[in-house]
């Protein structure tokens, strides 16, 4: 009896320690399913057992709780951008499955080392990295802890610095040519939000008819990537616009306002989690990598 009350404490303490430092989901069924994708036809990447403990990466749809892979699952990497085992180009692309058919599911990094498992063809069968997201049914998992507010660092590519030249013009009258470009800081934003408060939040900040839902025939959360001279919507809220096309809306962006600001009428392209809204004419936007471009003056 003493010794079952000292394993019930224990597991309690282990509870309260994820609670303070991340979400974890817990499977409570068994044999449970890891898939691709949030659907039931993606592919099967492995099993999990009643109890298991996996780390939440991806809570944006209802349905389905995006965790971290664990070890056990084998993931696909193209042998070109592969030398002795490192990764030769500034991201790749991992796979559930070794062709261009399978959907990409994690990424690596220029450098990272990969665990080498095997070979089929051009492709190299490899561990997950901390990054690869596999699913499982919210039916048959719960979340245990919740995330803490830490600070994500949002890249910002790197600009050319640009110097003022003299630029002679006939007869002998130089003029000083300035080209500027906008400064290269970090944008940050918190614990990536579901769905839902992606939607609440949009809907207060621009003119709605009510509360914004999410479209049911649009993939939640997926990794996108935009580019057009980035405009303030209104309040927090900021979009991408083509100029080419009358300013016409290519996406909401719903970041960090105040840095944000810093690349107001520049122009961007912007990689982050699209979300659908029913009725709303363009993607919601939550900035994960912004590239700048210079303006000239």
């Amino acid at each position: 009896m003493k010794k079952r009350w000292l394993m019930s404490l224990l597991l309690l303490l282990a509870s309260l320690v994820l609670a303070d430092k991340e979400a974890r989901i817990q499977v409570t069924g068994n044999r449970v399913s890891l898939r691709s994708a949030p659907e039931l036809n993606s592919v099967l990447l492995g099993r999990a057992m009643n109890g298991d403990l996996m780390t939440l990466q991806d809570s944006s749809n209802p349905d389905w709780f995006g965790v971290r892979a664990p070890e056990s699952v084998d993931v696909w990497v193209n042998q070109e951008f592969v030398e002795n085992n490192k990764v030769m180009t500034e991201t790749l692309n991992i796979r559930s499955g070794p062709s261009l058919n399978h959907g990409v599911i994690g990424v690596a990094s220029q450098d990272d080392i990969l665990t080498f498992r095997g070979q089929n063809g051009e492709w190299i069968r490899i561990a997950p990295t901390k990054e690869t997201v596999v699913w499982i049914s919210r039916k048959y998992s719960k979340q245990v802890g919740t995330p803490t507010a830490t600070n994500v660092v949002v890249s910002v590519d790197p600009i050319a610095k640009f110097k003022e030249t003299e630029v002679p013009v006939p007869p002998n009258n130089p003029t000083v040519k300035k080209e500027k470009v906008l400064p290269v800081k970090q944008i940050t934003t918190v614990v990536q939000p579901e769905v839902n408060a992606v939607m609440i939040a949009v809907s207060e900040a621009i003119t709605s008819p009510g509360e914004l839902n999410p479209d049911p025939d649009k993939t939640q959360g997926e990794l996108l990537q935009f580019s057009g001279r980035l405009k303030s919507a209104t309040g927090k809220l900021f979009k991408l616009v083509n100029e080419n096309r009358g300013n016409a809306i290519i996406c909401y962006v719903r970041g960090n306002a105040e840095q944000m600001k810093l690349y107001e009428n520049g122009l961007l392209t912007l990689t982050g989690k699209t979300f659908w809204a029913i009725n709303l004419d363009a993607p919601i936007l939550v900035p994960v990598k912004l590239k700048a471009y210079p303006i000239i003056q």
